[in-house]
C-alpha cells in the first residue's frame, strides 16, 4: 500500500476547479466546445511525458489553455526519466507553471527496453540537455535516478482524492506509471474523465502477397508492451486514441517544417523572440534530429535539410485536440486494441489487433482538420507570449 500521507498535488487539487481571472480567461478562451470530457474547466489535467522534441510543443499547447489551477501534474518516464524531470521542470518555469508539480516516473537506460527499430534512437540518445544546461546540470542530470515509483504513487494519490470522472489524461509516452495504478486500484478507473492517448501502430501489406494489412506497434507501446496492453484491456475508460498510423499521411510524411507548413514555422520563429522556452525547443530539436538521421539514414531525405527547424506533429496533434476537438477531430470509429505481446518482429514491433467495436469506449480519431490545426498551431503561438506573461 503506498503511503497515504497529504502532498502539495493533493492539497491543491480542490484549487484546479476554480475559474481563471477575466484577464487569463479571456486570453484562454474557448475555440469550441469538448465533446469528449465536458467542460475544460471541470477536469484537472496530467500529462505524462517522455520530453522529446514534439512533447515540448505540445506542453507549449496545453500551456495556452490549461493554467496552474488545471495541471495537475506532469510526470516524466523512459529512459533517465530523473533527467528528464529536470529539464520539464525547466520548460515549466519558463512558461510560468512553476506552481505545477513535476514528477519522475518509471525509466531505466536504453538496454532495458525492447530492442524494436522504431525505438533505436530514442534508447540511445545520450545527448538530451546539452546546449540547454550549464555543465554542472548536466552532471547532476547525468547522475540522477534512471527510474522513480513517485509517478505512480502520486496518480494513486491524486486519483484516490477525485471526484468521479474528474481527472483527464495526456499520455504522450509509454502509460507505464498509469497502468500500474490501475492494477492495483482497479475501482480508480471510475476517478478518469478521459484518457487522450498518442501511440498506435503502422500498417503494411502482409509479406506473403495475400493483400491483408499487417499492423505493427510504434514507439510508445513498443516501449512497454504489456502496459499498453492491459490498458486497452481495461473496460469502461473513455479514450481518444491519436494512432501513429494517420500522422504520415496526414501531414506529408510527418514533418512540419518550413517546406510545408511555413506560416507554423514562421509563428514558432517569432514566439521565439521572447520565449526561451521556444529557443531551447529548437536546441533540443536540433540534437535530436541530427542524432536520429545517423540513427535511421533513410530520414534524411524527410528532415535532413530542416534539423532543427521541423517537429513531428504527433504529440502536438493531441495537444491541439484537447484544446478544440470538436474542430480538430473530424472522424472517429470505435474500435477494440489487442496488442499481441507475444507476437513481435523486431524490425517492425508487437503485433496490433484492431477490430470495430459499437460498444467500445476507445475512440480512434480517423480524420482530422489538418487546416484547422495549422490555424489552431499560428494562433496559440502567436498569444502565447502574452499568456506566459500572466500565469
Amino acid at each position: 500500500m503506498w503511503d497515504r500521507r497529504g502532498c502539495g498535488v493533493l492539497r491543491r487539487l480542490d484549487s484546479f476547479l476554480l475559474l481563471f481571472s477575466d484577464q487569463a480567461e479571456k486570453s484562454r478562451e474557448r475555440l469550441s466546445g469538448n465533446r469528449y470530457f465536458g467542460v475544460i474547466s471541470q477536469h484537472a489535467l496530467v500529462v505524462i511525458t517522455d520530453l522529446e522534441p514534439d512533447d515540448r510543443l505540445a506542453i507549449h499547447l496545453l500551456a495556452s489553455r490549461f493554467g496552474s489551477r488545471q495541471l495537475a501534474l506532469v510526470g516524466t518516464t523512459v529512459m533517465h526519466a530523473g533527467r528528464k524531470k529536470i529539464l520539464t521542470r525547466r520548460l515549466l518555469d519558463q512558461l510560468g507553471l512553476d506552481k505545477v508539480p513535476v514528477i519522475q516516473g518509471s525509466g531505466g537506460k536504453g538496454g532495458a527496453y525492447p530492442s524494436i527499430a522504431s525505438s533505436a534512437a530514442a534508447r540511445t540518445y545520450a545527448d538530451e540537455g546539452k546546449g540547454i544546461l550549464s555543465e554542472e546540470e548536466l552532471l547532476i542530470a547525468e547522475q540522477a535516478a534512471l527510474g522513480s515509483p513517485d509517478l505512480s504513487r502520486e496518480i494513486w494519490r491524486l486519483l484516490k482524492a477525485a471526484k468521479e470522472k474528474e481527472i483527464v489524461f495526456a499520455v504522450m509516452a509509454a502509460p507505464t506509471d498509469l497502468v500500474t495504478v490501475l492494477k492495483q486500484y482497479p475501482d480508480l478507473k471510475e476517478k478518469i474523465g478521459a484518457v487522450y492517448i498518442m501511440g498506435g501502430w503502422v500498417e503494411a501489406f502482409s509479406a506473403d502477397g495475400a493483400g491483408a494489412v499487417q499492423r505493427f506497434a510504434t514507439y510508445n507501446w513498443n516501449m512497454d508492451p504489456e502496459a499498453a496492453k492491459t490498458l486497452f484491456e481495461i473496460e469502461g475508460i473513455q479514450t481518444i486514441l491519436f494512432s501513429s498510423h494517420i500522422i504520415k499521411p496526414t501531414f506529408g510524411g510527418g514533418s512540419i517544417n518550413e517546406g510545408n507548413y511555413p506560416d507554423i514555422i514562421n509563428a514558432l520563429r517569432k514566439a521565439g523572440q521572447s520565449m526561451p522556452s521556444i529557443l531551447e525547443g529548437f536546441i533540443a530539436g536540433e540534437s535530436w534530429d541530427r542524432h536520429l538521421i545517423a540513427t535511421i539514414p533513410t530520414l534524411g531525405k524527410i528532415i535532413g535539410s530542416f534539423a532543427g527547424q521541423q517537429f513531428t506533429p504527433a504529440d502536438p496533434l493531441l495537444a491541439a485536440a484537447m484544446i478544440d476537438n470538436d474542430r480538430i477531430i473530424m472522424e472517429t470509429e470505435k474500435v477494440s486494441v489487442r496488442i499481441a505481446v507475444n507476437e513481435v518482429d523486431f524490425n517492425r514491433g508487437y503485433e496490433v489487433k484492431v477490430v470495430p467495436d459499437a460498444s467500445s469506449s476507445v475512440e480512434m480519431v480517423t480524420r482530422i482538420d489538418r487546416a484547422r490545426f495549422e490555424v489552431l498551431m499560428v494562433e496559440v503561438l502567436d498569444r502565447l507570449p502574452t499568456i506566459v506573461a500572466m500565469n
